[in-house]
């Protein structure tokens, strides 16, 4: 996922996670063409404070507009509100089925909150052995 600029969906996840400082942001993000966009979608865990769950109607929904505009999917992104920016037990239990990603490809992305603010976005790919964690941003 290269970046294309200092705005590309970087900017705009920390404004998509700093406007929910009470609940998880989550969603995808989609290459169409050359550009790289942030899809939001809502979270529907039983505690949004401290886990997400993607809607699954919005994301079947958001599954078939990929197809329609011919899309890529490059990530699943979420937020946590407190923490850092690792994959949580939980946020691994809910990317993987047998201990390979249940998206073979699509990377997890973590935006950390830190007063409601977003301090860092870390970027986890898929090594073959486990996600494997970069930090494109940081404040």
């Amino acid at each position: 996922m290269a970046e294309g600029g200092p705005a590309w969906p970087l900017a705009r996840l920390a404004a998509l996670a700093e406007a929910s400082p009470g609940a998880e942001v989550c969603g995808l993000l989609v290459r169409i063409g050359e550009r790289i966009e942030p899809w939001p979608l809502g979270n529907v865990a039983p505690a949004t404070a401290t886990a997400f769950e993607l809607a699954p109607l919005e994301l079947l929904a958001a599954l078939r507009r990929l197809d329609l505009e011919r899309a890529e999917l490059m990530a699943v992104y979420h937020s946590h509100l407190a923490g850092g920016a690792d994959l949580s037990a939980r946020d691994l239990a809910g990317a993987l089925a047998d201990g390979t990603p249940i998206l073979p490809g699509v990377a997890q992305v973590v935006v950390a909150l830190e007063g409601g603010r977003a301090r860092r976005i870390r970027v986890h790919r898929w090594t073959g052995a486990g996600f494997a964690a970069a930090e494109p941003w940081s404040r």
